[in-house]
């Protein structure tokens, strides 16, 4: 029997659970041993005794575990890509599937999502459907996350496909979390008459949630002041006030196709280096597509 090692920093996050359901859907009917290590982060202090969860990697560096899956996304929001390389460089020489982040490493394959066309379909969609001519972006590259940069590479490159005119004064930095993107924001502007923008999308749901809260305290109507979009698809999406439009990065099946990735290592099939994940933007209220008087969690797509 095969071991896979599954390395993600914690279970308490909604990404956690979604990705980890789609590990166990494709294993479930396989001769495959699966661990799951919740590490916390390298150095972590956090907590007093977060630094003991960092000792289960040690023990993952045994000869019997045969490939490993690592949540590469979520580690590189705290440490940089270079140190999880350094990490997982002490594997080797076996194969390694990496979440969100592509490694510089032998036998180390990602899973990517497709930023690229889903942020032209949502930029489109605001153009053409809503009328929008000046664009915000909520982004969070401060955190110097791989992913965070790849969304407002996504968010500016959309915005020259569909010939908008891209302005750095737009964006603020939200550190992907609610309160940093409210604070930002309400930095950035102290009245209804400052908002210069007519739509706005966010690097992640939680800080368009944020940007929400400060726009309603600005006295600015959603969505006919201004458009919100996230990215993210998570439950607080589907119960925010109004309901968030989103793109749903399909986390269940991001999961299961590392699984199957980490499985076709397994039988040494040949794999690429990086694998996409197509996304689906689902438009709700906040954009304006659903009315605000419906109560149901419903949306509609490109």
């Amino acid at each position: 029997m095969k071991t896979v090692a599954v390395l993600i920093p914690t279970f308490l996050i909604e990404y956690s659970t979604d990705f980890l359901n789609g590990i166990y859907e494709y294993f479930k009917d396989k001769d495959v041993r699966v661990i799951i290590t919740q590490t916390k982060f390298p150095h972590s202090t956090v907590g007093v005794f977060d630094y003991q969860y960092w000792t289960s990697v040690e023990y993952l560096k045994a000869h019997d575990v045969d490939a490993y899956i690592v949540v590469s996304g979520v580690y590189t929001a705290t440490i940089s890509t270079e140190q999880l390389e350094e990490i997982v460089s002490s594997f080797a020489p076996r194969p390694v599937i990496s979440m969100a982040v592509d490694l510089n490493l032998p036998r180390t394959y990602s899973i990517q999502a497709d930023c690229k066309k889903s942020f032209s379909d949502v930029v489109g969609h605001l153009k053409n459907v809503h009328g929008c001519k000046k664009f915000a972006f909520c982004s969070a590259n401060s955190t110097k996350s791989g992913e965070a940069i790849e969304r407002y590479d996504a968010f500016t490159l959309a915005l020259e496909e569909h010939s908008l005119v891209f302005d750095s004064e737009l964006v603020i930095d939200g550190g992907f979390t609610d309160f940093g993107a409210k604070d930002a924001l309400k930095a950035r502007y102290h009245s209804k008459d400052d908002i210069n923008f007519d739509a706005i999308i966010c690097a992640n749901d939680m800080m368009a949630i944020g940007c929400i809260e400060a726009l309603k305290e600005l006295e600015v109507k959603i969505p006919d002041g201004v458009k919100v979009v996230g990215f993210d698809d998570a439950i607080v999406s589907k119960i925010s006030n109004p309901k968030l439009s989103t793109i749903n990065q399909s986390i269940f099946k991001q999961g299961f196709k590392a699984a199957h990735l980490a499985n076709e290592a397994l039988e040494e099939r040949v794999l690429n280096k990086k694998n996409y994940i197509t996304l689906l933007p689902k438009f709700r209220q906040s954009c304006g597509c659903i009315s605000c008087d419906l109560s149901q969690s419903v949306y509609k797509n490109i």
